[in-house]
């Protein structure tokens, strides 16, 4: 890849990086209120956020937001975090865990069959990406 194509790539996600850090610097050690005042934004709540779906409305999708925010505990608060489309500040309020299953064969079944078709379709494509075929049709038509 040339140079001019790859800074088409990189350069947004340095400013992205470059930018959050700035943000993150100005902005350390301050409360969620204050960092929402000096900052022309508002605070808002997210609520109904799961794992199995990590998407913060109004924010879109966050992983590494979300899962932060399960690996805290009721009450904390973090520090900045820098997501996908912004920095962010959280206080879990409220944390309801899943009730615990005495078997969990039906996930494990569901689990399996979508791995097992990944994994033909895998082989499948693995096969007729390294065959080579020629096409002698025309010497007998």
């Amino acid at each position: 890849m040339s140079v001019e194509d790859a800074s088409a790539l990189v350069l947004p996600k340095l400013r992205k990086e470059r930018k959050a850090a700035q943000i993150i610097a100005a902005n350390k050690g301050k409360s969620i209120e204050d960092l929402a005042k000096d900052n022309n934004v508002s605070a808002s709540t997210a609520s109904a956020l799961t794992v199995k779906s990590p998407t913060i409305p109004g924010a879109g999708s966050e992983p590494a937001i979300v899962g932060t925010a399960f690996a805290m505990k009721e009450g904390a608060t973090s520090d900045l975090i820098e997501g996908n489309t912004g920095v962010y500040k959280l206080t879990v309020t409220k944390k309801t865990e899943a009730p615990k299953l005495d078997n969990y064969s039906m996930y494990a079944t569901s689990v399996k069959s979508s791995r097992e078709s990944r994994v033909n379709t895998a082989v499948y494509d693995a096969l007729k990406e390294a065959s080579v075929i020629e096409d002698k049709r025309g010497s007998f038509y």
